[in-house]
């Protein structure tokens, strides 16, 4: 059994997930995830409800399936430049914002004014903690 860390985070069922997330490093094989959580706002934004009805209607291996079937992602038929930077991003939290605020001016400076942009990053960076602070997840 695990919640979202209660208000404000329980608002909704996309900040929900992220307790179940967390739990799941510790569930066994088989085992059942319980998660408490007041969803006072709802599932959460529209495309994430849409995205929620979707996965439900065709299952997790065809909504994969639909996914990876599309020619173009949302973005770009909404008319952005998209370009991955990378999906394995590590290091200090603050050495790897600079580089990716550096690629982002760049990556800016080389576009047509008016361009919209979107530079996708994936991965794990760390925090360095100073002083008392605990740390972790």
């Amino acid at each position: 059994m695990t919640s979202s860390a209660g208000y404000p985070f329980d608002k909704t069922y996309y900040q929900a997930v992220k307790g179940m997330v967390g739990a799941l490093d510790v569930l066994e094989p088989g085992g059942d995830l319980i998660i408490v959580s007041a969803c006072s706002e709802g599932i959460g934004s529209p495309d994430y409800a849409e995205a929620q009805m979707c996965l439900a209607n065709a299952g997790p291996e065809g909504f994969l399936r639909g996914i990876l079937d599309k020619k173009y992602a949302a973005i770009e038929l909404a008319g952005y430049l998209t370009t991955v930077i990378s999906n394995e991003l590590s290091g200090e939290a603050s050495v790897v914002a600079a580089e990716l605020a550096r690629r982002a001016i760049a990556f800016k400076k080389a576009s047509n004014p008016g361009d919209k942009a979107c530079l996708i990053a994936g991965g794990e960076t760390t925090v360095t903690v100073r002083g008392n602070g605990k740390g972790g997840r």
